[in-house]
């Protein structure tokens, strides 16, 4: 995993949860179907305890096309996902693809797993199933519109909704149309299953619907002040959870009565996760929040970057992905950070992972697929590039900054494990964080002190979770004179005197490094001006280059 200091990453993942879904035809005995919502009720809760650290496995490469994955489905060792036009089947073992199936657009939704079909939703505005075994076409039944809500399989239907405000079940067997229903908007995100076998989910018009299972006939309705798709419905505990801006909503699924509501400090961004006695959301801040199944907030904890999915409940251990590529496995009783992992792909990965006989499978944006154990190995410390100043370089000594970007595709970096000193000093503004994914690199501090000039030296210590430590140690000089500058401060001390920033050159090359430089030193020099308590002049902003 990549690592750097100051910076945080995130990504999406997908998760398999222990509860089989009802299909079409019985699974085999011993044969576990999990899905990346783990149950109709879409609760994403499964009982499965899981060990922390995690240790990558295996990752595949990107398919050779931009692909967006969907979440993953689990069955009898293989893992089944759509991204662009194809439905994959892959191996778990080792993330070999067995099979693949081309479809004609872009299949935008997660599939649904029987015993021996898929279930996905295309584009095209066609319902597929597809064989398990081979990848072969079983059949396809046209809906009205695009189809972009996951497909659920319960009460020995199908339901899926359209992005013209459809809701259908079909027969499993057939394609069959059974009945249909048209909401007053959209319908994008996958219906729930409440205990007694009613179809609930929400549409664009901010309504949320109740409908018989069997006959589609609506039972109630209930009208939002706030858009509730970014945050649709969860059903558990005879009791269903639900977003809707600031507000997270408990009502009963028999009657649509609110139970209770609990206003947030921000906006809700993910469907919520229920525990046995806990519910679990992100919000727009870029925090996690646990309440109490009374709505009363128990802890909230910072993720570095905004999570648009669902966390995943696995026992004690909730599994949060962010949208800058970074897995978080924090405790689901206290919020404590147990394990942080900064997936290797390109960013907004939105996706949630899996976890399924003791691994957890993630899928990055760029389509490629990574497995983790707490059991694989990790014996090599994280590695230490792009440092800065660099090694060997002369700079001015005048608001200098320093930078690192700390890579571990093993068990990731221990954030509290990374520190950085000059001349044998702690640098304490230096922070390793996610939130760059790992390969960026950025500041992660600014003297205020101008160095002397001559040699000084860096020394930056980094361990994985595994415990394998990395130390570097580099040099660099100072000349305050100007005459022998080689670094990213060029020029004469009359340059760079006043100036945080990198004086431009007429190189376009060099234009657009100092560019860069300057936007990082200006996010330092924010970030230190905020921990000072926004005391005194606020930092320049950069100069034009």
């Amino acid at each position: 995993m990549c690592k750097m200091i100051w910076f945080s990453v995130i990504l999406g993942l997908i998760l398999i949860s222990g509860s089989p879904l009802k299909a079409d035809s019985p699974s085999p005995p011993g044969e576990r179907i999990e899905t990346s919502r783990s149950d109709a009720g879409r609760s994403n809760a499964i009982p499965n305890q899981i060990t922390t650290p995690l240790t990558l496995l295996w990752r595949t490469a990107p398919p050779p096309v931009d692909q967006t994955p969907q979440s993953a489905s689990y069955a009898a060792g293989i893992l089944y996902y759509a991204a662009g036009k194809t439905i994959y089947a892959a191996q778990a073992s080792d993330g070999t693809t067995l099979w693949s199936y081309q479809g004609s657009a872009a299949f935008n939704a997660s599939t649904a797993l029987s015993s021996d079909a898929l279930y996905a939703g295309s584009d095209d505005a066609n319902l597929y199933k597809i064989s398990l075994k081979d990848g072969s076409l079983i059949w396809k039944q046209p809906a009205s519109a695009s189809i972009r809500s996951a497909p659920v399989i319960a009460n020995g239907h199908v339901y899926f909704g359209t992005e013209d405000g459809h809701v259908y079940a079909l027969d499993p067997a057939t394609g069959n149309t059974i009945w249909s229903f048209q909401a007053g908007a959209a319908v994008s995100t996958p219906v729930v299953i409440d205990q007694s076998g009613n179809v609930l989910f929400v549409a664009g018009d901010s309504k949320l619907y109740d409908l018989n299972g069997d006959t589609g006939r609506q039972q109630w309705q209930r009208l939002f002040s706030a858009d509730p798709t970014d945050s649709p419905p969860a059903c558990a505990n005879n009791t269903l959870y639900i977003g809707a801006g600031q507000t997270l909503y408990a009502i009963s699924p028999h009657s649509g009565l609110i139970l209770w509501q609990t206003q947030l400090a921000q906006g809700i961004g993910s469907p919520p996760t229920v525990g046995p006695d806990n519910v679990y959301v992100a919000t727009d801040d870029s925090k996690i929040v646990c309440l109490n199944n009374q709505g009363a907030q128990i802890w909230s904890a910072d993720l570095g970057s905004r999570s648009t999915t669902p966390a995943l409940l696995a026992g004690k251990t909730l599994l949060v992905s962010t949208r800058h590529g970074v897995l978080l496995a924090l405790s689901a009783d206290t919020g404590a950070l147990k394990w942080e992992y900064v997936v290797q792909s390109s960013l907004n990965v939105e996706e949630l992972p899996i976890y399924a006989d003791n691994a957890l499978y993630a899928l990055g944006s760029d389509g490629s697929l990574s497995a983790f154990q707490a059991q694989a190995k990790d014996q090599t410390g994280p590695e230490i590039t792009d440092v800065l100043p660099k090694e060997g370089d002369t700079i001015l000594g005048t608001n200098v900054s320093y930078a690192a970007t700390v890579v571990d595709v093993g068990s990731g970096v221990s954030p509290s494990t990374v520190s950085l000193t000059l001349d044998g000093a702690p640098l304490s503004s230096a922070q390793y964080s996610a939130d760059r994914n790992g390969i960026e690199v950025a500041p992660i501090g600014v003297s205020l002190t101008p160095l002397s000039n001559g040699q000084h030296t860096m020394v930056l210590k980094a361990t994985d979770w595994k415990g394998n430590t990395t130390t570097k140690s580099w040099g660099f000089m100072v000349d305050n004179t100007g005459k022998t500058v080689s670094g990213p401060y060029r020029g004469t001390p009359t340059d760079n005197s006043n100036s945080p920033y990198p004086p431009p050159t007429d190189d376009a090359a060099e234009r657009m490094q100092e560019r860069q430089q300057a936007s990082q030193i200006y996010r330092a020099l924010m970030r230190q001006y905020k921990q000072n308590g926004s005391n005194g002049p606020s930092p320049p902003m950069p100069p034009s280059y």
